[in-house]
């Protein structure tokens, strides 16, 4: 090992360049004094401390050679920007004591191991196919927490992947909210997070762990015992919370309420045996059901039912958004009929049903015969409510006209009694005439108000002692007795008065 050191008059000035070159200077490398196997240690390609965009001031021949940042094969994008991290020293004696290396793997030669430089063009030789095949594998052993090295690899890509999307929403006239929009971002759009979010469904973290009540220290020690089973379990118990695993098990083990899913997401005979026994035992089987029946087993957003329903028009709209853009592009007409109904909802409403169109003419046309939203939405969810049938027309157009003259009938009678009270009626229904048989006799014997009425007929009125005994409710006097008993209204022939002493002891 060389202990000697350079005078500073004598070392040039450091030149900082992208471009690989050979200094003026030569130092002696302290890998001379290495053994072969400290050496081939030292050459290896994984360090807990990546600093990819990191430049030394000096480089040796052999570290040339070597080139462990290569942008070329790591991706498109520049890894992490490291600047300010402190600028690594650059004595002889720091490479005397090799650093130990990471999780990464050796370099291969063939380019089928993923490494931290060939990830990229590997990764999409592979496809997405085999990388989701590799890392559900149950038998593939996983940490924790990711290396240095990876997670700083990942935020580089995520910044320069930011940074590229704001670009695009500069060039193309927008928001940047509303290019995530358009590409499902958010957080419906995050991936499973696998291992801890099915963890989320077993029984020690949802039913056996309780908080103790505050002020108190008995009872923490166990709960913290139980917020460790999960470390306890053993190599088949830990494979049973695999995220590919997890949801065949349940599809297989709910198969009333499950979708019907393909042939190759269907548990196999052989995982049925092994794991359901610790599937049915461990998980919390009344959340897994309630997930798998809205469709969002795994997802980390399902924290409650409300949530869950909140996200459903989320959904609807972004569909709705589509088809929108279809019709603007294409010129295609769309129609599209939504209905939920959940009476046990923690929402304002347990129904509900938006209609979205493209062509509110027909639309409106849908409307005039029946209530195209409000029958799709009662059935298809077979909702037991009374609000949402379909109300009889008040419009008066829609009226027959035996419907309109008893109307026009019952209007005047009721003023033929209301014209000799002392104060307006209280209500549409109060003070009116009777639609009793024989109501001339009903009048006789009540009192409106207080005051006594009776009925005055002239002798030559038209209305029968036959239509008096029916009475003038619908229904039973034809059309044309109901036109008659008008026209001696409105001619004075049949009216209503104040009864005297004289027409009280005549109708007695």
């Amino acid at each position: 090992m060389p202990t000697g050191k350079r005078k500073p008059t004598k070392r040039p000035p450091p030149k900082r360049s992208t471009t690989s070159h050979k200094p003026s200077y030569k130092r002696r490398s302290g890998k001379e004094s290495l053994t072969a196997a400290e050496r081939a240690m030292d050459d290896s390609e994984d360090d807990n401390d990546y600093q990819p965009d990191l430049q030394l001031e000096e480089q040796d021949s052999e570290d040339d050679s070597r080139n462990p940042v290569d942008l070329s094969t790591s991706s498109q994008h520049p890894p992490t920007n490291n600047s300010s991290r402190p600028a690594c020293s650059t004595n002889t004696n720091s490479n005397t004591s090799p650093q130990p290396t990471g999780t990464a793997s050796t370099h291969n030669p063939n380019h089928t191991q993923l490494t931290l430089h060939n990830y990229s063009t590997v990764g999409k030789e592979l496809g997405r196919p085999a990388l989701e095949r590799m890392l559900n594998d149950p038998k593939r052993k996983t940490q924790n927490r990711p290396p240095s090295a990876i997670l700083g690899e990942a935020q580089a890509l995520q910044g320069y992947y930011t940074m590229d999307k704001m670009s695009l929403s500069l060039v193309g006239n927008t928001s940047l909210a509303t290019l995530e929009s358009a590409l499902f971002e958010g957080p419906i759009s995050h991936d499973r997070n696998g291992y801890t979010t099915w963890m989320s469904y077993s029984l020690a973290n949802t039913v056996q762990i309780s908080m103790p009540a505050g002020g108190q220290s008995e009872g923490f020690a166990e709960h913290n015992q139980n917020c460790r089973k999960w470390t306890e379990l053993t190599e088949t118990e830990s494979e049973t919370f695999q995220p590919k695993l997890f949801e065949k098990l349940a599809y297989a083990h709910f198969t009333n309420i499950a979708t019907p899913v393909s042939e190759e997401e269907r548990a196999t005979d052989q995982e049925i045996t092994q794991y359901m026994h610790h599937f049915t035992r461990l998980a919390n089987l009344d959340k897994v059901s309630k997930h798998l029946q809205s469709g969002v087993l795994g997802q980390t957003i399902a924290k409650s039912l409300a949530v869950i329903e909140k996200r459903g028009p989320e959904e609807i709209g972004k569909v709705a958004t589509q088809l929108q853009s279809i019709f603007k592009r294409f010129g295609i007409h769309s129609h599209l009929l939504v209905a939920s109904w959940n009476p046990k909802t923690k929402l304002e409403n347990p129904m509900w049903n938006p209609e979205y169109t493209t062509s509110p003419r027909w639309a409106e046309y849908a409307k005039r015969t029946h209530h195209l939203a409000r029958d799709f939405a009662i059935r298809s969810t077979a909702a037991q409510i009374e609000f949402t049938e379909t109300q009889k027309s008040t419009n008066q157009n829609d009226k027959t006209p035996q419907v309109t003259m008893r109307t026009k009938l019952t209007n005047l009678l009721n003023n033929e009694i209301r014209k000799n009270l002392p104060h307006p009626p209280q209500g549409p229904k109060h003070d009116v005439y009777p639609k009793t048989p024989n109501p001339h006799e009903t009048i006789a014997g009540r009192c409106y108000q207080g005051v006594q009425l009776a009925v005055r007929q002239a002798t030559d009125s038209q209305v029968t002692q036959e239509m008096l005994t029916l009475g003038a409710k619908g229904g039973r006097l034809t059309d044309k007795q109901v036109k008659t008993w008008i026209e001696d209204i409105e001619e004075g022939r049949y009216s209503i008065h104040v009864a005297t002493a004289t027409t009280t002891a005549t109708n007695g």
